[in-house]
């Protein structure tokens, strides 16, 4: 729910005419209703887009950091810097003798982890440490402003890009990484319609007082990337009638810009999804979206426009799939219980002692029912 840059293409392709009077909502509503009106019912994903990313008034453009105790919801870094550390520590495991070592960060929304994990190199003593380049991939200048704001005193070990093609010309190999950044990438929904045999898509119009969904033929057909047309199909005989699922092209295409740029090196991201089946698990009838605002979830999605977060599992088996038709090989998927046992057991036997507060701050992380278990890691690989 953190650190969402899309990366690419993260602002909406609705009209900018934008009447500057008013609340920020109501604005942003106005506009949506007004290209509705025109164009007729969106596809949800032009819908949340627009509500999370709009310039001016989208959730992540609009306001203040949302995250962290006074804000909409908790993130492992919001925990404390222990998770930066241990990133840390194990992208220094990864960078091996590169000089100098090239991490990219990408949606480092408000800074916090950069600066855990720059300030962990600063703080080490008695340890030799690689010159490390820092590179954050932001597509939003506002955020790019707050950031740079916040990690000056790192001066030029860190630079910005605003987009892939920029990120090519500084980095080559190395670790690419992101936390909490592709559950809000923009979904399509769908249902599953047993009468038809088909999928419908969910779209969203408004009825003269609210914005309400309907459901319309796709233009853009459902469809698995890890699974057979004929697997797909022998589950779909299984599915109750208006079973719902979310699928995110972007976050495939984000995921192959990624791959592609990386020549040699890691790609990590840390995030809450689905592995295999799960995505079409049969108690998940309606889906995994959820709307949040000030630490409460909601099915609310068409409420309180650019005013709250809206979010998707990860489908983390197509990331994989998607990386390994680029080239990566898989080294891992697992939860982030088991990935941060492994950076800590790393870090102890090079000799951390762990204080009291970075214990409680390590349960916290791991515990199953906080973000240990919900969490995954998804590590691919090129060369090296």
């Amino acid at each position: 729910m953190d650190d969402r840059s899309v990366g690419s293409s993260s602002h909406c392709h609705l009209p900018l005419h934008w009447d500057r009077m008013g609340a920020m909502q109501d604005l942003l509503e106005s506009s949506l209703i007004k290209h509705i009106r025109t164009h007729g019912p969106i596809p949800f994903d032009q819908f949340m887009e627009a509500s999370l990313y709009h310039p001016e008034w989208g959730y992540y453009e609009s306001g203040p950091s949302r995250i962290g105790r006074l804000g909409d919801f908790q993130t492992s870094v919001t925990v404390g810097p222990l998770f930066g550390n241990l990133l840390a520590e194990q992208f220094l495991e990864w960078s091996g003798d590169q000089v100098p070592a090239q991490w990219l960060e990408c949606g480092a929304h408000h800074g916090q982890l950069a600066e855990d994990i720059l300030q962990n190199l600063r703080q080490r003593e008695n340890q030799r440490i690689p010159e490390i380049k820092y590179l954050i991939l932001e597509p939003s200048e506002k955020r790019r402003q707050h950031q740079q704001k916040r990690l000056a005193p790192y001066g030029d070990s860190v630079a910005w890009v605003p987009s892939w093609k920029e990120a090519r010309q500084q980095f080559n190999q190395g670790v690419i990484f992101s936390n909490e950044l592709l559950d809000a990438f923009p979904v399509k929904r769908y249902a599953w319609n047993k009468q038809a045999a088909s999928w419908v898509e969910y779209c969203v119009d408004h009825d003269g007082s609210a914005f309400r969904w309907i459901q319309q033929a796709p233009k853009t057909p459902f469809h698995i990337p890890w699974l057979s047309s004929e697997a797909l199909g022998q589950l779909e005989a299984f599915l109750p009638d208006q079973y719902v699922v979310e699928w995110s092209p972007k976050a495939e295409d984000w995921w192959k810009d990624a791959s592609e740029t990386l020549e040699a090196g890691y790609l990590m991201t840390i995030d809450y999804g689905f592995v295999e089946t799960d995505r079409l698990a049969a108690h998940r009838t309606q889906g995994s979206l959820r709307a949040y605002h000030a630490h409460r979830s909601s099915n609310a999605l068409l409420e309180h426009v650019g005013q709250q977060d809206i979010t998707a599992h990860v489908d983390f088996p197509s990331l994989r799939h998607v990386g390994e038709a680029s080239g990566l090989c898989t080294l891992d998927l697992v939860s982030q219980e088991s990935f941060l046992h492994r950076c800590f057991e790393q870090a102890l036997q090079k000799g951390m002692k762990p204080s009291t507060e970075q214990l409680r701050q390590l349960q916290t992380l791991i515990h199953p029912e906080h973000f240990g278990r919900a969490f995954k890691a998804l590590i691919q690989k090129r060369g090296l």
